[in-house]
């Protein structure tokens, strides 16, 4: 049936073909392939226009001339007015598909307005910001820039251009820029906070925050790179100014220590050689009138013993505050021996058991390091007593390499149950007197397991090792 219609349409084609020759327009042939549903004229889709409805219209009204000629032709006039009927049919379902082209056409150009906005927008965006943005390929040949970058850069966009990103890296720092670039595309991972120093035109180099991000076509080929370039002058000086800072606070610090501890030193010796002379010494003298009294004067005689014991325990408690205040066993005996002596007094005081463990008989360090580690670990017992009441502390002094480690662990209260951070003028002040010989502290703290305490020095000075090491 439809080689049939198709050959009358053909006959009827042939035989009307110069009436729409004479018409002023090409005919429009029905492909047997398309079912008699699709159009060949040799044209694009275009023909959805305007134009294409008026040649449908003029193909209407040459139908109705054509099909008044086929009832006055001699021809057989059922097969061409069956051809003309399906004609008809034709058109009026073309006419219907030209108006669901006219609808998806304007949804279309709805969208394309839309994207047209959008893009203007980001056009917008682009141009009008305060960083620098890029577009490159995947090789970091660059394909677009804003003017932020051309002007960083002190290159003309237009220049910008097909040039590459690696020839305005900083020459020094070039090798292991496009080692970084090659391992990014490689590993798919877009870069964030990406350091480098970039060389503009003209002027000196610049230091710079990249962010790399990567797009990727339909099917996960790389298609481009997305740099956001942003200038850290301001804030490498601010750093540098910070570290300057803290360098100064740092010197500070071991300064008011130093003070502190030669005040301390001062006293102590005050307290030992005048204070504890002059106890000791009035002890003497009520032992010398009580041996010069009779013996019958009982209560004077108990009231002079009871007074010689109140002398000798202050006696005592004199020269444990001198020993506290200044350590003479650390100074004679060294800081293994201080440290486990320091173990001892720290049970007697507060009746929490403690240990001292180490492997050290006589670790060389100078005075000042062999002090502050000492005083470090007093803090430590101290916050001890005070924040996490224990029932066991244990303390070990080893040696790893250059570095003396001491650490410090108490199974009492964590330091987030007890409200308190790790930021407490004491640990401050822990951590400042650790920076000061060139070492770190960290400070691990669980509920229900207890807080361990690390202070790592390095055996010399921090003058021969590089440097002060950051705190942990």
């Amino acid at each position: 049936m439809e080689k049939r219609r198709f050959a009358g349409l053909n006959v009827v084609e042939q035989q009307v073909s110069p009436y729409f020759a004479d018409a002023g327009f090409d005919i429009v042939t029905f492909a047997a392939s398309a079912g008699g549903r699709g159009v060949d004229d040799g044209r694009d889709e275009g023909m959805i226009t305007d134009p294409f409805d008026r040649q449908i219209e003029i193909a209407r009204e040459r139908l109705q001339q054509l099909e008044r000629r086929a009832h006055e032709s001699a021809e057989p006039r059922t097969l061409a007015l069956e051809t003309l009927a399906e004609l008809s049919t034709a058109l009026e379902e073309l006419n219907v598909l030209t108006e669901e082209l006219r609808e998806q056409n304007e949804e279309l150009l709805a969208t394309q307005q839309a994207l047209e906005t959008e893009h203007r927008r980001y056009l917008d965006l682009f141009e009008s910001a305060p960083d620098s943005y890029l577009v490159t390929d995947p090789d970091g040949r660059i394909r677009e820039a804003n003017a932020e970058a051309a002007r960083l850069l002190q290159v003309g966009r237009d220049a910008l251009v097909d040039r590459s990103v690696v020839a305005f890296v900083a020459e020094a720092e070039r090798s292991v820029f496009e080692q970084d670039l090659t391992r990014i595309r490689a590993g798919g991972t877009p870069a964030t906070d990406w350091q480098v120093l970039l060389q503009p035109s003209t002027g000196a180099p610049v230091p710079v925050s990249l962010a790399v991000g990567l797009i990727r076509d339909e099917s996960g080929r790389l298609q481009s790179l997305r740099w956001l370039v942003r200038d850290i002058t301001r804030r490498r000086q601010m750093e540098t100014q910070l570290r300057a800072s803290q360098q100064e606070l740092r010197a500070l610090t071991s300064h008011l220590e130093s003070i502190r501890k030669d005040e301390r030193t001062r006293v102590a010796w005050e307290i030992h050689d005048e204070l504890g002379q002059t106890l000791a010494a009035l002890n003497f003298d009520l032992r010398w009138l009580a041996g010069r009294l009779p013996a019958e004067q009982t209560a004077l005689l108990a009231k002079i013993d009871e007074m010689s014991k109140l002398l000798q325990g202050t006696i005592s408690a004199a020269r444990r505050i001198s020993t506290e205040m200044h350590n003479m066993v650390l100074y004679d005996l060294g800081l293994p021996t201080a440290l486990e002596w320091q173990t001892g007094e720290f049970t007697v005081r507060t009746g929490i058991n403690c240990r001292f463990t180490t492997s050290l008989q006589m670790p060389k360090l100078d005075d000042k390091r062999s002090t502050a580690l000492f005083g470090i670990c007093e803090v430590i017992l101290g916050d001890v007593t005070t924040r996490s009441r224990p029932t066991m502390v244990t303390i070990s002094l080893e040696q790893r390499d250059a570095r003396l480690i001491l650490v410090v662990a108490d199974n009492g209260k964590a330091i987030e149950q007890d409200g308190r951070t790790a930021d407490s003028l004491e640990r401050v002040r822990l951590r400042e007197q650790a920076l000061a010989l060139g070492g770190t502290v960290s400070i691990v703290s669980r509920a229900g397991v207890g807080t361990t305490v690390t202070v790592e020095i390095p055996l010399t000075p921090p003058a021969v090792q590089g440097g002060d090491t950051p705190a942990a």
